[in-house]
């Protein structure tokens, strides 16, 4: 069976504990290694995977945790944002460079935009798959991450049936958490 590296983004708040909930239907021997990313303020997150959540995996070079640095903190401006995103995409072309995935697997934390970026960019080198699921909380509305990303991804998924009327290119699967 051929296996394909699957990068998962992570993010501070429920988007963590929402991927991780995800994964665990995943068929992990399809998808090896699996690198984990985050924000470097992200302790929690790192911790989560470490701990073992990460399905019970914890054998040899089965996944990867890696620091990512972060777009926009809480509360930042809106205007410095814009130097921390940017340094945020350099720091992501040395992580997809690295790492080469075959598909990335997001769920809205602002650290999967960059990522996404670089991937589209390096399309012309490689095919990288991008898999983009909308929290459950977005019930009428995208998550900023998710209304930058909706025209790019492969697969975008939102998990409210009304969400299908503004984005008709998304697909509903039902509630997946």
């Amino acid at each position: 069976m051929e296996t394909k590296s699957l990068l998962i983004v992570l993010g501070s708040g429920g988007h963590t504990s929402e991927m991780l909930t995800l994964l665990q239907t995943m068929n992990k021997d399809c998808f090896c290694p699996r690198i984990y990313c985050a924000a470097e303020s992200d302790t929690l997150s790192f911790a989560k995977v470490q701990s073992g959540i990460e399905m019970g995996q914890k054998e040899g070079k089965q996944f990867i945790t890696v620091p990512m640095a972060r777009s926009r903190a809480v509360n930042q401006s809106w205007f410095t944002s814009i130097f921390t995103t940017i340094a945020a995409i350099f720091y992501a072309f040395s992580l997809w460079w690295t790492y080469q995935p075959d598909v990335i697997i997001c769920n809205g934390p602002g650290t999967c935009v960059p990522i996404c970026i670089v991937s589209l960019l390096f399309r012309v080198y490689k095919r990288t798959k991008i898999m983009y699921i909308e929290s459950i909380t977005r019930v009428n509305e995208l998550s900023l991450s998710g209304k930058i990303l909706y025209r790019f991804c492969d697969r975008f998924i939102v998990q409210w049936p009304d969400l299908l009327n503004k984005y008709p290119n998304a697909e509903y699967l039902g509630k997946l958490l």
